[in-house]
């Protein structure tokens, strides 16, 4: 049968297509090829072609041939065999570490994804999967923070909370940050940003270092900028986006432009409460003259400790 078959080829009076499941001739009957007793890494027919110096092709048919070489499979979406490939992402998230200095109470979490290798086998592309690849974790973020700063020096007193008046010193407490609604900046336009998304801006602030609230610059840009994102996912509907629509907003895209902002200039660590005192220093010099002491009293939020009034 095989020396018939070849000189029949080599003669080009039949063809034959190779198919996972199918193999048939020409103007001939197809014939099904039973899979059933094969494993999922094996081809039902193993296939060797050579092309001789008359650009005849020979095939060598092997019944049962071996199929994928050892540690593959065969994956539909490739159409042939291949070592494990990335079928999908998962996210995932976990609580993480944050602390107060002073009193009271926070809590953070942070978001991360890995990938998942294998493959997606006949006929129904169900996952074999292989391995998960390693996670990559975002940034810790405080999700509640109701940290409050250690009490500030009395009059009589030394330094204490962060701050650093002196026995003698005037010193006065002044705000310079917006951390809440007493500050006539926390409502700045656009008006729709709902009241929860302005907190939650606030709050991933107050996890960095040093527990400062936002500048009023930083603030009013992010509250525009998850506003903007809201009205992009809300386009199809008429109208203000709901709230669920501007949380959404933060969550996916506001909150990670946050987050990379700050790790480009080192917010979240020093440089987020140098930042802090020079804010203060501008709030005291408009309020006292040049001439006073300013710090920012450590994890306040917008508190500002003023000495040499």
């Amino acid at each position: 049968m095989k020396r018939w078959l070849l000189s029949c080829l080599k003669a080009g009076l039949i063809g034959l297509v190779f198919m996972p499941s199918l193999l048939w001739a020409a103007d001939s009957p197809r014939v099904a090829v039973d899979q059933s007793p094969l494993g999922a890494n094996k081809a039902d027919i193993g296939l060797i072609t050579t092309i001789n110096g008359n650009n005849h092709v020979e095939l060598q048919i092997n019944p049962g041939g071996q199929g994928c070489s050892a540690g593959q499979y065969w994956d539909i979406g490739m159409g042939g065999c291949t070592s494990a490939i990335k079928l999908r992402t998962v996210a995932v998230s976990q609580a993480c570490d944050c602390s107060c200095p002073g009193t009271g109470s926070c809590s953070a979490s942070q978001s991360g994804s890995y990938d998942v290798f294998g493959w997606r086998l006949p006929t129904d592309g169900h996952e074999l999967v292989s391995y998960n690849g390693p996670t990559s974790w975002g940034a810790c973020s405080v999700t509640s923070n109701n940290c409050q700063a250690a009490p500030p020096p009395d009059s009589g007193g030394g330094g204490g909370g962060g701050g650093t008046a002196s026995v003698g010193d005037t010193y006065r407490i002044i705000s310079a940050m917006i951390c809440d609604g007493s500050s006539p900046d926390y409502y700045t336009t656009p008006v729709d940003t709902p009241i929860s998304v302005r907190n939650a801006i606030i709050n991933q602030y107050r996890g960095w270092e040093g527990g400062r609230c936002p500048e009023a610059s930083g603030y009013k840009n992010w509250v525009a900028n998850v506003n903007k994102y809201a009205y992009d996912l809300w386009a199809p509907n008429p109208g203000v986006p709901d709230e669920a629509t501007y949380i959404a907003a933060y969550s996916n895209n506001t909150s990670q432009e946050i987050n990379a902002a700050a790790d480009a200039d080192g917010e979240k660590t020093q440089a987020g409460i140098d930042a802090a005192n020079y804010l203060c220093k501008l709030a005291a010099n408009e309020l006292f003259g040049s001439n006073v002491t300013v710090q920012y009293y450590l994890y306040s939020g917008n508190k500002c400790l003023v000495t040499g009034i």
